[in-house]
């Protein structure tokens, strides 16, 4: 969970280096020049999870109901989403990372970190297999599908 720098690159966001920390660098850059010129509405941070199962939300603790509803959202369109595994306040110690330092920064409240487990899901894909937890590229793209239509809803696309 390092660069070759030997640096954690999720933990370098709030002051990343253009030599060492490059894409770090570049993607905030973008997302900065991004603000000026149009409001941002959602960011999301893409992470595999090593011990948790399922795929599930980590927010910026906002107090606002709202900030749950793109998560809970995500929950009903795929059983593989767990909204009882997101959370919504975290450390000190993340306040370094991407979903933070967007939200404060950039003043985007609906900012994300979705964690998948490398280990697959807590539910199975079929009540005849239970065994079957396994996050097969169909059911990653249900992920997938179904962060997609949280963001519609969430972010009233349709009434656009």
């Amino acid at each position: 969970r390092c660069t070759l720098a030997g640096v954690d690159p999720n933990r370098q966001w709030s002051d990343p280096n253009p030599i060492l920390h490059p894409v770090i660098y570049e993607l905030k850059s973008y997302i900065k020049r991004t603000c000026a010129e149009t409001s941002v509405e959602a960011f999301i941070d893409l992470h595999g999870h090593a011990t948790r199962t399922g795929a599930f939300f980590y927010g910026c603790g906002i107090s606002d109901i709202e900030q749950a509803l793109l998560p809970r959202i995500a929950s009903l369109a795929s059983k593989d989403v767990c909204f009882f595994f997101s959370r919504f306040k975290f450390a000190k110690a993340h306040n370094k990372t991407a979903r933070a330092v967007v939200f404060r920064q950039f003043d985007i409240a609906s900012s994300f970190t979705v964690e998948a487990s490398f280990l697959g899901s807590c539910v199975p894909s079929s009540p005849a297999d239970a065994s079957s937890t396994v996050f097969t590229a169909f059911r990653t793209e249900t992920i997938g599908f179904a962060i997609a239509r949280a963001l519609a809803i969430h972010l009233r696309v349709a009434d656009r």
